[in-house]
């Protein structure tokens, strides 16, 4: 909705030059001094120049997080009004959406395990439709099976006696050529990590001890771990 948003704006600053519907820019522009006293024209004409000049014009269909980066290069005075209309097409696309019944919420992604508790239930029910609206009760784990973990740090190591073995190999490669490694040609090969592996808590923590699995990953030459809570 909000790429169409931006289409609707696009089109009123560079082609329409008037406000799309249920628009009232007036009210937008309130207390926006620079546009204080100008037409309708003339302010869509304005808008239209900021566009030109921040490089929102140069595609056909800018996405809504380009329009957002580049209206931060405009003049203040007119990333007040940009934001503001731009916002105001939003919200008429949302208002005569909820009158067309076609607003949709959306849907959440539930990152993890997922189970259904128990059976639906039905909360309410519209006699005169015959709809149902039915409760779902769910168990979400988002820690790693054992299973799971044992194969992610198999990988692991096997990637780290890999990159320990190269390493090896070139100075070995060196000793018998006797030539030395140029700095920066090689990938950062280091010994292999003795710190990977599963870790529980000394403690317990709401009645049970929390286990965690540490893979080591290397960050611009530096040595920092993904931690994992397990089972």
């Amino acid at each position: 909705m909000g790429l169409a948003a931006l289409k609707k704006l696009l089109v009123a600053v560079t082609v329409n030059k008037y406000a799309p519907e249920g628009v009232d820019l007036a009210a937008v522009l309130k207390g926006n001094d620079a546009m204080a006293g100008k037409d309708l024209t003339q302010v869509h004409e304005d808008l239209h120049q900021t566009m030109r000049q921040i490089g929102l014009l140069d595609e056909y269909q800018p996405p809504v997080t380009r329009f957002l980066n580049r209206l931060l290069g405009a003049p203040v005075r007119m990333q007040g009004a940009l934001f503001g209309y731009f916002t105001a097409v939003f919200d008429a696309d949302i208002m005569q959406a909820r009158r067309t019944g076609n607003y949709d919420e959306g849907v959440s992604d539930i990152k993890g395990e997922v189970t259904l508790e128990g059976d639906p239930k039905v909360v309410y029910k519209n006699a005169a439709l015959n709809l149902e609206t039915t409760l779902y009760s769910l168990r979400v784990d988002r820690g790693l099976s054992f299973e799971d973990g044992k194969e992610m740090l198999a990988r692991a190591r096997a990637e780290d006696e890999a990159a320990a073995l190269r390493k090896q190999q070139r100075e070995e490669d060196a000793e018998e050529e006797d030539e030395e490694e140029d700095e920066g040609i090689y990938e950062d090969d280091d010994e292999a990590s003795q710190q990977m592996g599963w870790y529980r808590s000394k403690k317990k923590i709401f009645g049970a001890f929390v286990h965690l699995l540490a893979i080591e990953k290397k960050v611009d030459g530096r040595s920092k771990a993904v931690v994992s809570r397990t089972f």
